[in-house]
């Protein structure tokens, strides 16, 4: 069995938005939710990996068109 995931120090997400959720950003919590569920069988040295892989190559998140 794998090691359990490491806790995230970010605030943890609201139940009610003050806005209805974009239907892009309902699937994709839906996915993290569904992602969550799994056990984690990769290992703290995989995580080490992609998180370093992380630093050197940032993922940039912004405003699709129409928003």
């Amino acid at each position: 069995m794998g090691a359990p995931r490491r806790q995230s120090k970010s605030r943890p997400v609201l139940k009610s938005p003050k806005k209805a959720l974009h239907p892009n950003n309902r699937r994709l919590l839906a996915f993290l939710e569904k992602l969550a569920a799994k056990p984690d069988d990769l290992g703290d040295a995989w995580w080490d990996e992609f998180r370093e892989s992380l630093r050197k190559n940032p993922v940039r998140l912004g405003k699709t068109p129409g928003d």
